[in-house]
């Protein structure tokens, strides 16, 4: 029963600080560059409600930025991941619907699932941190962990969720 279709949605950029080595930056150098994620969605596979434990599976948000910068220049890009809600709208108890079925589940920023991974607000969590753009960056890796609870007996089906992941730059 995965849980499927993450989509992501680029957001406006807010300001930036640069970080010139050995020049002063123009601000046009602020405009040439863009990011972008690539998301490993998260898949439960088969639900048993009489496991003992609860089934804990991973995905990942990879975010790599590119531009064209003058030589010897890099640029600090400050970004924001955030994840939505989900079919429930709430942060705090996600469900992965079969028509009106529902099974519980949580995203975590951590493996001990004690950040849940939100907008910032309300008791959940969000990424904040900064990429160095310049030659040859690798990609930022986020990974995304995901709790699928024991107990819940529901009838046997589908069960998805989709979730909006927000990467603000």
């Amino acid at each position: 029963m995965p849980l499927a279709r993450c989509r992501a949605r680029l957001l406006a950029k807010p300001p930036l600080w640069l970080l010139p080595l050995g020049a002063l930056c123009c601000p046009a150098v602020a405009s040439a560059y863009t990011c972008s994620a690539g998301i490993t969605p998260v898949a439960f596979g088969v639900y048993r409600p009489a496991d003992a434990a609860a089934k804990t599976v991973t995905g990942n948000i990879a975010l790599k930025c590119e531009g064209s910068l003058a030589p010897g220049v890099t640029l600090l890009v400050s970004y924001r991941i955030m994840i939505g809600a989900g079919n429930s709208g709430n942060y705090t108890g996600r469900q992965m619907l079969n028509g009106t079925q529902a099974l519980n589940y949580q995203i975590y920023r951590n493996a001990a699932g004690t950040e849940i991974w939100g907008d910032g607000l309300n008791g959940t969590t969000a990424i904040d941190d900064t990429y160095l753009l310049g030659v040859l960056a690798p990609a930022k890796n986020s990974a995304v962990y995901a709790r699928l609870f024991t107990g819940q007996n529901v009838p046997p089906g589908s069960y998805t969720d989709t979730l909006i992941v927000t990467v603000s730059y």
